[in-house]
């Protein structure tokens, strides 16, 4: 029971804190029992106050499991905790002027939306907007308390806030998801890891790289990529080569592959893509931790034709004015043959897994 007393008594000291002080269109007509009531009137005569505000918000919003929304919510309210009302002046006239105060708020709430609608503008070009919306809002609300004398005329307030009924009800209230108009250029980026393995007289030589690390670029349009790929691995010479007794077997070794090919996106469907490619690669095998300048210097080299397949399970879309971003888990598929020389006769293959990233250049968002 005490408990209970307690929390009881902290809700009371604590409900003005989360009284609401903000009232919109939405939320419905207004009362006098939201305003404030002073005992008196200011200096200046004043029987009433208004307080306004126009807010941008970013707002996150799921359209589908895998697809995110990113763009700016306009609001528009009136701040109940800077409104007031001087006692013995809620009047049912004065009440209307609060309403169409409200109803120009909510005007130009939906205007200011429709004005930053696919824009990617930056936070001081969108306060800059606001700014001005804020100053129409004034600039009509000037108009309506001198044409009705700050509210003594009633048939004046009435016909305007009829008007701004009859304006906003044929306007949706509520903005619309975005639709894009999706380009035809994107660049990506990879980051991957896996495993490889050697057929052939290449397998005697070196043994498969253990875990190699690669990360990738790719430049496409339509269904068609340019794919730069640069793979680096650690392995051990299982023979040793006559290059110098620095290589001899069970020596560690490192290597880096650069592959360039092109692309064609065979399967296209909303989550997976699979795209075969072919290129040209350059091998380099360099000595772990070399003892001299000399070891240094000594490198083999060999180039040839590779052949790749991309399979992409695209995971993750999040859009954004004029962009849209595309994440995938990726795994590569890769087979190179060897040079007709020793130690790189033979074939290599191998099977990468990782995550990729895909940004639509040009992406324009239409509306909301």
């Amino acid at each position: 029971m005490k408990k209970l007393l307690f929390l009881i008594l902290l809700l009371a000291i604590f409900r003005p804190f989360f009284a609401q002080h903000t009232h919109s269109w939405a939320d419905g007509p207004l009362t006098w029992d939201l305003i404030e009531v002073k005992p008196v009137s200011t200096p200046d005569q004043s029987t009433y106050r208004l307080g306004y505000q126009l807010s941008l918000e970013p707002i996150r919003q799921k359209i589908s499991p895998d697809s995110t929304v990113i763009f700016y919510q306009v609001k528009g309210y009136l701040q109940l905790d800077k409104s007031w009302v001087s006692e013995g002046s809620q009047t049912d006239d004065n009440l209307q002027v609060f309403q169409a105060s409200l109803g120009y708020v909510e005007k130009y709430r939906r205007m200011l939306a429709a004005e930053v609608a696919g824009k990617n503008l930056s936070p001081m070009e969108l306060n800059l907007l606001r700014e001005e919306y804020m100053r129409r809002i004034s600039k009509d609300l000037d108009r309506l308390l001198e044409d009705s004398q700050a509210g003594t005329k009633p048939i004046v307030v009435n016909l305007a806030l009829q008007e701004l009924k009859e304006e906003l009800k044929s306007e949706p209230s509520e903005s619309h998801l975005p639709t894009y108009d999706y380009q035809n250029l994107n660049i990506g980026l990879t980051v991957m890891t896996g495993l490889a393995t050697h057929f052939g007289p290449l397998s005697e030589y070196m043994r498969a790289p253990s875990m190699p690390f690669g990360y990738g670029f790719d430049l496409g349009w339509k269904r068609w990529s340019l794919l730069a790929m640069a793979n680096f691995t650690r392995s051990q010479l299982d023979q040793s080569l006559d290059i110098s007794p620095a290589w001899y077997a069970g020596r560690g070794t490192t290597g880096a592959n650069l592959n360039l090919g092109i692309g064609y996106r065979l399967i296209d469907s909303r989550h997976w893509k699979v795209t075969p490619s072919i290129g040209f690669g350059v091998n380099e095998i360099s000595l772990q931790n070399p003892a001299d300048s000399l070891e240094s210097s000594q490198r083999l080299v060999d180039y040839g034709p590779t052949l790749a397949v991309l399979v992409d399970y695209r995971f993750k879309t999040i859009l954004k004015p004029s962009e849209r971003n595309d994440l995938f888990i990726r795994m590569r598929l890769m087979a190179g043959p060897g040079s007709d020389t020793d130690p790189f006769r033979g074939w290599s293959l191998g099977c990468s897994l990782g995550f990729a990233f895909r940004s639509w250049l040009g992406t324009n968002l239409l509306v909301y």
